[in-house]
């Protein structure tokens, strides 16, 4: 997202003065001084709680464009709100076949995110996604995968970036994406080597062991591992993958 904001600046001509002071709230947004001024980019919590007035019109029209499936991002300095962004997310291609073929195996498909309710079920029902975890902080993510487990489902989890690492470990399966993160490829036990979503699907026959074992607290070391060895028996993963 950061990446997308930075590139529509640079397309508008728009100047980037330097920032002093930069510091990251992990699942909330940033903040920095530029030329003296406290200068605030994130969720709605975090300028809110900056102290930072949103006006009426703005909220609207905030509201309006999370009903679309953007992400809004708010931004503003001395008191008020300076304005809010729209990213949007675009599905791919074969999204809502890759879904339809999961739930049609018998699995249950969930999205869990960090954005807020609106966007996140607006994204879901396009991607035909019935059940959504939505405003999930990056600590919360575990705790969310555990609930999971506790339902006494068996969980697949797929993710690409920092905040996804430890529920990558704490999952059943961890399916990281070679485009994402180190630490999330060396916290998983697949990499799917590219981006496409078809690679997640599991052949029916082949499902993964339902006696795999249990999560292990406190393993903090990578467990990016062939299935062969962690489930004692030769399966198939989902391809492509990397082995290491």
């Amino acid at each position: 997202m950061a990446r997308a904001v930075v590139h529509g600046a640079h397309e508008a001509g728009l100047a980037r003065p330097p920032v002093v002071g930069f510091v990251k709230v992990a699942g909330r947004g940033v903040y920095g001084d530029q030329d003296g001024e406290r200068i605030w980019i994130g969720r709605r919590g975090l300028v809110t709680e900056a102290g930072l007035t949103i006006s009426a019109d703005l909220e609207e029209r905030a509201r309006e464009l999370e009903s679309q499936g953007t992400t809004v991002v708010f931004t503003g300095w001395a008191g008020q709100l300076g304005g809010i962004l729209a990213v949007a997310y675009v599905l791919k291609a074969n999204a809502v076949g890759a879904v339809r073929e999961l739930q049609q195996m018998g699995l249950e498909v969930v999205m869990i995110t960090g954005d807020n309710a609106a966007t996140a079920h607006s994204i879901a029902r396009k991607a035909e996604i019935g059940r959504v975890l939505a405003e999930v902080l990056p600590g919360e993510k575990v705790a969310e995968v555990q609930r999971l487990q506790l339902e006494g489902r068996v969980v697949a989890m797929v993710g690409h970036g920092v905040n996804d690492a430890p529920a990558l470990v704490q999952a059943d399966l961890g399916i990281a994406i070679a485009t994402g993160t180190d630490v999330a490829i060396e916290s998983s036990d697949i990499t799917l080597m590219s981006g496409d979503v078809n690679g997640v699907r599991l052949q029916r026959r082949h499902d993964f062991d339902r006696r795999v074992r249990p999560p292990q607290p406190g393993h903090g070391g990578s467990r990016h591992r062939s299935l062969q060895r962690q489930r004692g028996r030769q399966q198939p993963a989902p391809a492509p993958v990397h082995r290491r």
